[in-house]
């Protein structure tokens, strides 16, 4: 099995008409979780796989953490909007909201807002292409964990953090609200959008400092968000039990990572596009120069680790909270994973003439058997009458023949005798008087009689009554020909 991760860029920079004519980093992996091959397509280019996972930019997801009520299904999804509207400036019914399938540690779920049109376009943009099974992770979900995090945000115990992070590789709780794009107007804080990208307050590096966090730095170049800088920055923080995204300018990147470090104790890293050859391979290792659009060093900034590409499709794959939930999760079984109705059809069709020759070629045996044991049987019964039979060729017919034989031996009559023949006759005559008959004539088994001109017969009674005395009769030049109808021996 083949897997394709996609990393897709920002929404908020990338114009929804061309992002899917945009070049996007991907990786394949194998099953067995050897990385096949890497590179940079546009959506339409890349190569097949058994299964797409695609990794959205953490400033199109908003990330929140809500008690949900007891109620699953259709009634959660009404249920959601009225939940985190109060979070978002856009209507929350044009938002598509997914719950994390696994509860929080320290109690709740995590809810993962993103806009609903653009998630379609992203879903109609890789069902179309048929890439098998589709899965939609947040690219906040995919950083690793920060290292010597004692307790998640909630104050859990290590044990319950480390019983989260056994089941999804490089997962973070965070507690604060998602994504946040900066702007460098006044005093240069970041602001937090909704999940359609719209401002709803100021979130400074206070809000976000004083625990444990991991930072990542993600470079998209310019063609692929229409931008007229050379590359969009974006800076993904985990920390504690949610996440958020920052788009910052390439000149205040190292001032915006000194400022997360100052704040809180932050492990830096840098997406680069040179993977091992395994996922899960030591990720400490140096790159070589990475292709569009993976990143290059930060500029004057020291301690930034590399995170390798595969290592970040490595936490896609194994990332819990799959966007392509409620009306979007048949759409995320894929058109090759799941077969369509005529796939069906055409497989039970087939199903079915192959059963039907299969009863049919086995009730042919079965008749088969029948016939050569019933020949056998009769084989047996015809050389037990007549011992001096040494050549059987027809059972029935030599049966049929020799005792005609030894009724003719014995002056028994014959079923073509005048008598039998006359008597049969003169039992189907009535009510035909015999004295109509003008004359009778007897010659190879055949009885010809002819009929006075001034007579009546009724030709079809006289048939049917001359039939049930064992006659079969025809006229031909106004004489009946009779015959008997029992079978002669051939």
């Amino acid at each position: 099995m083949i897997s394709l991760v996609v990393l897709l860029p920002p929404s908020a920079t990338a114009a929804q008409q061309t992002w899917a004519s945009a070049p996007l980093a991907y990786v394949r992996v194998a099953a067995a979780g050897r990385i096949v091959d890497q590179g940079v397509a546009v959506a339409a280019e890349l190569p097949h796989s058994d299964m797409t996972v695609v990794v959205v930019s953490a400033c199109d997801t908003l990330l929140l953490k809500a008690t949900l009520p007891p109620v699953t299904g259709p009634r959660l999804q009404r249920v959601l909007p009225n939940m985190v509207e109060d979070q978002l400036v856009q209507d929350a019914q044009r938002c598509h909201i997914c719950v994390d399938p696994v509860p929080a540690p320290e109690g709740g779920h995590y809810i993962a807002v993103v806009d609903r049109e653009w998630f379609a376009s992203v879903i109609a943009a890789f069902t179309l292409e048929g890439r098998g099974r589709l899965k939609v992770v947040p690219l906040t979900r995919c950083v690793p964990l920060p290292h010597g995090e004692g307790t998640p945000a909630g104050g859990t115990d290590a044990s319950a953090t480390q019983a989260v992070t056994e089941k999804e590789p490089a997962l973070a709780l965070v507690e604060t609200a998602g994504p946040v794009q900066t702007e460098t107007a006044d005093g240069g804080e970041p602001v937090m959008p909704s999940a359609a990208g719209e401002a709803a307050g100021v979130v400074t590096m206070d809000e976000v400092g004083g625990q444990p966090a991991s930072a990542l730095v993600v470079r998209y170049p310019a063609a692929m968000a229409g931008s007229e800088t050379s590359v969009i920055v974006e800076v993904v923080l985990r920390q504690g039990g949610l996440g958020l995204g920052l788009e910052v300018d390439e000149r205040r990147l190292p001032a915006t990572l000194d400022r997360m470090v100052q704040r809180a104790p932050t492990d830096l890293y840098e997406l680069s596009a040179a993977a091992p050859d395994v996922v899960g391979a030591a990720r400490d290792e140096g790159h070589a120069i990475d292709p569009e659009p993976v990143l290059r060093p930060v500029p004057e900034r020291a301690g930034l680790a590399v995170l390798p590409l595969g290592a970040l499709a490595e936490a896609a794959m194994a990332c819990r909270l799959d966007l392509c939930q409620f009306e979007f999760a048949r759409s995320g079984r894929g058109s090759k994973g799941a077969k369509r109705w005529w796939q069906w059809a055409a497989g039970l069709s087939g199903a079915a003439v192959v059963l039907a020759l299969t009863a049919v070629n086995v009730h042919w045996f079965q008749l088969m058997h029948r016939r050569d044991a019933l020949n056998a049987q009769m084989v047996a019964v015809l050389k037990t009458t007549f011992p001096d039979i040494s050549v059987v060729v027809d059972p029935q017919a030599q049966m049929v023949s020799r005792l005609k034989g030894l009724a003719n031996a014995s002056g028994a009559l014959r079923a073509d005798d005048f008598v039998v023949e006359a008597a049969a006759l003169s039992r189907a005559l009535p009510p035909v008087p015999s004295t109509s008959i003008s004359m009778l004539d007897y010659s190879n088994g055949s009885l010809s009689v002819t009929f006075r001109p001034d007579a009546t017969v009724d030709a079809d009674g006289l048939r049917k009554r001359l039939a049930s005395n064992g006659l079969s009769a025809r006229q031909e030049d106004g004489k009946w020909i009779l015959a008997s109808a029992i079978s002669r021996p051939r």
